[in-house]
């Protein structure tokens, strides 16, 4: 999946993103552990631009995904893990969307955390520091309707919707947060056609993941 040949090779000009990331792979599994479930696809971090292309584009696209399989991409030495150093102390922004949009939104998400496109977006937010530095990572995952779940684990005729979250590092600064939440809004709503509308993004604390916070 991942061609470390691309980072290493002279004759290419390599673009240096600004953090390094990993893409992770998540795949239930009742006789391990959350954490075990948990498989880095890129074996070194994502440091240029030509390694992030080099692993997407061996990748299934999102919405080909099966039940309880995840797609997760972190800044490097943080795993997807709410009890993990950088992430115990924050939360996520959550949207649903039909499976027919979520690669879309995937690929947007994506090339928005990669490329800084968390930007603060006026005068005064200007006095905050960039909003990417509160940001940990992203992560896609197939939600089955439940009166599906007995019928099908495959991608065919499913009938659910995909699950996007945002991760970022402190729960407990709502202007950082609704900062975050409404700029990944405008980055979706940027890449909308006829007249889509981006649904509603909900913010929930690690500590408390059941009772939503903020609202963007």
């Amino acid at each position: 999946i991942y061609d470390d040949t691309i980072s290493t090779s002279p004759s290419l000009k390599l673009h240096r993103l600004q953090y390094p990331w990993t893409h992770w792979f998540f795949q239930t599994s009742a006789k391990k552990s959350w954490a075990e479930c948990l498989i880095p696809i890129n074996q070194k971090p994502m440091t240029y631009v030509e390694d992030f292309w080099a692993t997407i584009n061996h990748l299934r696209p999102p919405s080909q995904l099966t039940f309880e399989c995840d797609y997760y991409l972190f800044r490097n030495n943080i795993p997807p893990l709410w009890e993990s150093i950088g992430n115990s102390g924050g939360g996520r922004w959550l949207l649903s969307v039909p499976q027919s949009l979520a690669d879309r939104y995937w690929y947007d998400t994506l090339l928005a955390l990669i490329g800084d496109q968390f930007i603060n977006e006026s005068d005064e937010d200007a006095k905050i520091p960039p909003l990417t530095d509160f940001i940990n990572g992203c992560a896609v995952q197939f939600k089955m309707q439940r009166d599906n779940r007995r019928q099908s684990r495959s991608n065919e005729n499913r009938g659910g919707n995909m699950k996007l979250a945002l991760w970022t590092k402190s729960a407990d600064n709502d202007q950082i947060q609704m900062l975050i939440g409404r700029r990944w809004r405008n980055i979706l709503e940027s890449n909308q056609r006829n007249g889509e509308q981006v649904p509603q993004l909900t913010f929930y604390a690690h500590t408390d993941p059941k009772q939503s916070i903020l609202i963007a």
